[in-house]
């Protein structure tokens, strides 16, 4: 019988390294214990991670929203001098 390898620990998905992983969601897919780039640890479907759907713990959205607002700001700033 033939095996599959379905690990993939020490893989890396965007900003996300996979670590090992961590028990199954309310619909039985597998859940990795990942580590972001930022340092933080996030719980991802293992599923998700291949589709590239989930690159990073949410700093990436963080960091845009930030960026976004700045932008808004120096473009009102503009409008108002």
């Amino acid at each position: 019988m033939r095996t599959v390898d379905l690990s993939i620990a020490g893989r890396s998905f965007g900003d996300l390294l996979a670590l090992r992983p961590d028990g199954k969601d309310q619909w039985g897919l597998t859940m990795w214990r990942c580590l972001c780039v930022c340092g933080e640890y996030s719980r991802v479907r293992r599923y998700d991670l291949l589709r590239g759907a989930t690159t990073s713990c949410g700093c990436k959205r963080v960091l845009s929203s930030r960026a976004l607002m700045l932008a808004m700001n120096k473009r009102r700033e503009r409008g108002a001098a």
